[in-house]
C-alpha cells in the first residue's frame, strides 16, 4: 500500500481468495480517521470473505443465520507490546457486496468503498439503531463518498 502519513493506520488486509478489491483503503481509512476519530496511528482488519463465511460469523455473534454485506467487530484494546490502539475488525462478504452493487446500480468497488466507511464508522461507535443515529451514519458516509470522490449510483435508504 503506497498512502503514508506521518501517523498511518495500520490496516491488516486478508483477503484469501483474492477478490478485486479497491486499491484506495488506506485513503478512505485515512479520510474517517481523521475527520471521525482524530487519532490515525491505530490498527485494523478488513476481511473479505465468502456468503458462508460471514454467515457463519452473523449467526454466532448476532443470532442471524444468513450473509450480509459488512460486519464489524470492535475490539478498541491497547496492544501491550506496541502501544497502538487495536479498533477491530471489519468483515466484507465479497460475493454479496457483488450482487448489492448490482441491484443498487454501482460499481463493485464503490460499493465495497460504502462497506469499507460503513464497517469502520461502526467500529467509532456510530449505528443506526434509531432514526436519528441513522441520519448522523449516513451523512457521515456521504461526505466521506464526496470527499474521496467515490460516486455511486444509488446510496442505502
Amino acid at each position: 500500500m503506497e498512502f503514508q502519513h506521518e501517523q498511518t493506520p495500520e490496516i491488516n488486509i486478508v483477503n484469501d481468495s483474492k477478490y478485486d478489491v479497491p486499491e484506495n483503503i488506506g485513503e478512505i481509512v485515512f479520510y474517517i480517521l481523521k475527520n471521525h476519530y482524530h487519532q490515525l496511528d491505530v490498527d485494523l482488519s478488513i476481511a473479505f470473505v465468502n456468503n458462508e463465511e460471514i454467515q457463519n460469523l452473523n449467526a454466532s455473534y448476532l443470532g442471524y443465520a444468513k450473509p450480509t454485506d459488512v460486519l464489524s467487530f470492535s475490539a478498541k484494546e491497547v496492544d501491550p507490546e506496541t502501544g497502538r490502539l487495536y479498533l477491530g475488525d471489519i468483515v466484507i462478504s465479497f460475493p454479496f457486496v457483488s450482487e448489492q452493487s448490482k441491484t443498487m446500480e454501482n460499481s463493485i468497488h464503490g460499493e465495497l468503498s460504502l462497506m469499507i466507511i460503513h464497517g469502520l464508522l461502526h467500529l467509532l461507535d456510530f449505528d443506526h439503531d434509531t432514526k436519528e443515529n441513522k441520519t448522523e451514519m449516513w451523512l457521515a458516509q456521504e461526505q466521506a463518498l464526496n470527499a474521496l470522490g467515490i460516486y455511486l449510483t444509488n446510496l442505502p435508504e
